[in-house]
Formats: C-alpha cells, structure tokens, sequence
C-alpha cells in the first residue's frame, strides 16, 4: 500500500510539475489536457466502480481500491487545472459556474477527495461495505457535474 501511494504522489508530483513549467498559449492548452485526462481517469475509475456494484464484472477489492485511489489522486489535483476561464471553448465540458464559484468547486473537489478515501477504505470489507461507501461517491460526483458541467454539443 505505501509503494502504490509513493507511485500516486510521484505520478501527481511530475503531472503537476509538467503544467507548472510550461508557458504562453500551450499552458491553457496543456492545462486543459491535464484536467481532461484527470477526468478521464475518473471515468474509468467510475466504470470499473459501478460495474463491480452492478454485478457485471466480478467484485475484486484490490481492483475496487485501486480505483477509489485514482479518484482520491485525480479529485486532490483536479482544482489546480482551472486557473484560467475557459468555458468559451467548446472542446471542453467546464461551465462557467466553475470559475463563478470556484470555492465551491473546491468544496465538491475536496468532498470527492474524502469520499473517495473512505470507499477505498471500505473495499477490503466486502461488495457490500464498498456499495455502500461508493454510494456517496457517485452521489458526489452527479452533484458537480450537474452544477458545474456543460454538455459538449
């Protein structure tokens, strides 16, 4: 477990450091990238999830962990790749609520983070116990998205 946490915190460190020395237009754009792919892997994290809740692919705990930690990793980065308003742009899903009310985004970032922590906890107790903790993930995800998400048309 501290390997695969040491892995997380070097894989956010270099993420991070990438988008931090970059510059001009390519660091909107790189900005962009990296909270795309952030989200992306939130999305897969979520597929596997719900898959494994649904009953469609086989409960696996470490599996089920492993994608609560990704969420964890990504939702702790996530608030740091919205520095510059970009809602004009329609290669993106990010509304303009997100810089209008950016504490509040935070705060959603911040509920992910904990709920995720928590349904990883949870994983090595069983399908059930993970149901119930990812619950509240799932919960916390439809609520940003429904705040903050604009369908790319």
């Amino acid at each position: 477990m501290e390997i695969h946490m040491a892995k997380l915190r070097l894989l956010a460190a270099a993420l991070c450091l990438g988008v931090a020395t970059t510059t001009g237009a390519h660091a909107l754009d790189d900005e962009i990238g990296a909270r795309q792919q952030l989200m992306q892997d939130i999305k897969a994290a979520m597929g596997a999830s719900v898959a494994m809740v649904k009953g469609e692919m086989e409960y696996d705990a470490k599996r089920a962990e492993l994608a609560m930690r990704t969420m964890n990793a990504a939702a702790i980065g996530l608030p740091m790749f919205f520095t510059k308003d970009n809602s004009e742009d329609l290669d993106t899903e990010a509304g303009p609520k997100i810089w209008q009310n950016m504490d509040g985004f935070k705060t959603g970032a911040g509920i992910l983070a904990g709920t995720s922590d928590a349904a990883a906890k949870k994983a090595s107790e069983g399908l059930d116990a993970f149901k119930m903790a990812f619950g509240d993930v799932a919960k916390t995800c439809k609520g940003c998205h429904s705040e903050y998400r604009v369908e790319k048309k």
